[in-house]
């Protein structure tokens, strides 16, 4: 009978990829209010059209698109997010609000992360009921603040218990792996965004005449950053590996399972250290490791050519990767106090964003079904990973609602999300609404 809805969205490509289109012109940057307004109302209007009792709901932030659909069987909770990340000054081949088809592929910024991948979930449902077939209870849930830290989130979980009540949460986001097969994730690491920052003067001042006077807030930041991490990576801060989980039977043996093509990554991101890295250490570091990472660093001047001054300030953009079982806020806590321990009182670190590290058993029911609508949809063996390596906000359901939470990744390996020229080739976009339409028809099969 799933052949009835393939056959659907085929004959509808053109019209799902000029309504994808259309959305992705929005540019629903999670600070533009005006944008994250027209975006949440083109959703819930799509929702509508597909079946959904469509609402928008206040949230601690920006609003919340919340649909609910009868079926039979299990009930399933649809998570997507209609934010994206901004712009700024990256250099892009075409407009990044103004979707373009270049090899087979569209770019937009948004496009993989997250809108096409959502907006797939809504167009399988469309595609089955226009053929009459049946589906499982859906609700879903689109929010718009995923790319801040998704920080209104989990209070309007926990707010909205039984509205939201299901027995699984399934999810599209992220990138495929990269032999591009279709992705299942049953977990993800945390995330804390923060900066360390210093000051030694009130004002920039000039580094012949105050040097060696006036102390150098880079060089001081560099001190403490050396004092957290050594040559080899092994984060130093006191505490930060105590709750890491040990890797079990059933982690070996999917990471024994993947695969890993060291010599193609490292030609792509020029990254010698890549080539002939094994495939399981590549996984293990990606998916059951911490890490500490500097993403940003300004002192002083930073335009074309040299000005000779000593700094007021330096700053330090960064981010922690938590795995599961790390706790974000003991986490914090141990920075502090390894900077208070090796005497940099003097640095302040402030902490903006918090996501908390979460895992689905590997054990679940849901996983096969999920893995067998993925294999007829795409003709491929899926790849199933214990976690992905980025954050998502799967804590908030987990822990929120007590249920499993299971992502697959609809969008290619080399989505470039978060970076320019951001695209999602046309094939994987339909063969994603295909792979949803299979996962809520063959639920709903028992």
């Amino acid at each position: 009978m799933i052949e009835q809805a393939y056959q659907y969205i085929d004959a509808n490509r053109a019209r799902f990829i000029e309504e994808l289109k259309e959305f992705l012109r929005i540019p629903s940057v999670a600070t533009d209010a005006k944008a994250v307004d027209a975006c949440s109302r083109k959703l819930e209007g799509a929702l509508a059209k597909a079946g959904f009792d469509a609402k928008l709901m206040p949230s601690a932030g920006n609003p919340m698109v919340f649909g609910v659909r009868k079926g039979q069987g299990p009930v399933v909770l649809v998570y997507g997010h209609y934010d994206v990340m901004p712009v700024d000054n990256q250099v892009w081949q075409s407009p990044p609000f103004e979707p373009t088809e270049r090899d087979g592929r569209i770019y937009a910024r948004g496009v993989g992360d997250n809108k096409a991948q959502h907006y797939a979930h809504i167009k399988a449902v469309e595609a089955l009921q226009a053929c009459g077939l049946p589906a499982v209870p859906l609700k879903i849930i689109l929010e718009g603040e995923e790319e801040t830290g998704s920080t209104s989130l989990p209070g309007f979980v926990k707010e909205h218990r039984d509205l939201l009540a299901c027995d699984v949460c399934y999810a599209a986001d992220g990138p495929r792996h990269e032999s591009n097969r279709p992705t299942i994730y049953l977990g993800c690491r945390g995330v804390i965004g923060f900066e360390l920052s210093v000051r030694t003067s009130s004002r920039d001042v000039h580094s012949g005449n105050r040097g060696n006077v006036v102390p150098n807030p880079g060089w001081r930041l560099m001190q403490a950053l050396q004092s957290m991490r050594d040559d080899s990576g092994h984060v130093l801060i006191e505490g930060f590996y105590d709750d890491v989980r040990k890797i079990v039977p059933d982690d070996v043996r999917m990471l024994e399972a993947l695969t890993f093509d060291g010599k193609k990554m490292s030609e792509q991101l020029a990254v010698a250290e890549l080539n002939g890295m094994p495939a399981r250490e590549y996984h293990e570091r990606v998916m059951y490791r911490p890490t500490l990472n500097i993403s940003g660093l300004v002192s002083g001047f930073t335009g074309e050519g040299i000005v000779n001054i000593v700094p007021a300030t330096a700053t330090a953009k960064m981010d922690i990767r938590l795995v599961v079982d790390q706790d974000p806020d003991r986490i914090v806590a141990c920075v502090r106090r390894h900077l208070e321990k090796h005497g940099f009182t003097d640095v302040e670190l402030t902490v903006h964003d918090v996501m908390k590290p979460s895992r689905t058993p590997s054990s679940s029911n849901f996983i096969g079904p999920i893995a067998d609508a993925a294999r007829q949809a795409s003709g491929q063996e899926p790849v199933i990973l214990p976690a992905l390596g980025g954050s998502i906000p799967q804590y908030a359901f987990v822990e929120g609602l007590g249920v499993p939470c299971i992502w697959s990744a609809y969008a290619n390996w080399d989505e470039q999300n978060h970076a320019p020229n951001e695209n999602m080739v046309i094939e994987l976009f339909i063969q994603s609404i295909k792979m949803s339409a299979n996962v809520f028809h063959s639920l709903s099969q028992g």
